[in-house]
């Protein structure tokens, strides 16, 4: 549903390219402007020592005889100048977008290093020195924030690091366990990570507030809510306040006039809470569109 570019606004697409893409060519000092071409290789916690020799050897590898070579380091070089002048600001996306770029670059590196041009020796004395020397320093850049070193060795630690990251993941695991796939779908309101889900689910991203607030916002009350929830089939709602104020602040997620945020806290500290973290993260059970059109004392059997 809110997946559709069609229904984004202006806004909305201006927010996601200024996420996807960062700040403009023509917006960043000259220095930056400078390393853009080749920014990927100098991220931290990269640290450049590793990508110094990637750059090297994909330089080298351009005025080889190997065809396969040329390419490769063509490829790598032509990728990593393209996406470092689309995207200069010098950040994690920026790996991300030169991912292909990266390998062809590790590929000619291999095939130089392991070449006659060199022996064979010096090249694994070279490759590993290099490899050795970076991760050196990106674990310990990144120790500082996260328990990278343990994370390496200890798998609780992994399972810890990932929970850490993901602020609902005891949500998750109560949905997972005690919703079914066949008759239950769920809205997250904060959370975007949903893929550990294997209940269907609705999670709009951090872009489509917007979205969210069509149904929430305006003039609209609880049982416009709760037509518009039950039309698309949804059963139940995790709010995770914490991400929730973490997208408003960032993209305007969820941006509800004061009083009809008010009316959205009260209607859903109304709802049935079928899951409680304490730090914010609550599973609700939506009425059943049936129960709500019978009016109390109807008469019907008991």
């Amino acid at each position: 549903m809110w997946n559709s570019t069609s229904e984004w606004s202006s806004f909305q697409t201006i927010q996601f390219n200024v996420a996807a893409y960062g700040n403009s060519l023509s917006s960043i000092s000259w220095v930056q402007k400078t390393l853009a071409p080749v920014a990927a290789l100098l991220v931290q916690p990269s640290n450049g020592l590793f990508g110094t020799g990637l750059l090297l050897a994909g330089l080298v590898g351009l005025g080889v005889s190997t065809r396969e070579i040329r390419i490769a380091s063509f490829l790598g070089l032509t990728g990593l100048v393209m996406w470092g002048l689309l995207r200069p600001d010098a950040d994690v996306a920026l790996l991300r977008h030169n991912a292909a770029s990266l390998l062809f670059l590790l590929a000619a590196t291999g095939a130089i290093l392991g070449s006659e041009r060199m022996p064979a020796s010096a090249g694994r004395a070279i490759a590993i020195a290099l490899s050795a020397g970076s991760m050196v320093i990106a674990v310990s850049y990144v120790q500082h924030s996260l328990p990278a070193a343990q994370s390496l060795v200890n798998p609780d630690a992994r399972d810890g690091l990932r929970q850490a990251n993901v602020t609902s993941w005891d949500a998750f695991n109560f949905i997972n366990a005690k919703l079914s796939r066949s008759q239950h779908k769920v809205l997250l309101i904060g959370e975007t990570r949903a893929f550990w889900l294997r209940v269907p689910y609705i999670a709009p991203s951090a872009f489509n507030g917007g979205q969210l607030d069509r149904i929430f916002g305006g003039n609209t009350n609880p049982d416009d809510w709760m037509r518009d929830l039950s039309h698309l089939g949804l059963t139940h709602l995790l709010v995770s306040t914490s991400e929730l104020q973490r997208w408003h602040k960032q993209y305007h997620y969820f941006d509800l006039e004061k009083t009809q945020a008010e009316k959205f806290n009260n209607w859903i500290h109304q709802l049935p809470k079928l899951f409680d973290d304490e730090r914010g993260n609550v599973v609700f059970a939506l009425p059943n569109p049936q129960d709500l059109n019978e009016a109390p004392g109807s008469g019907s059997a008991e």
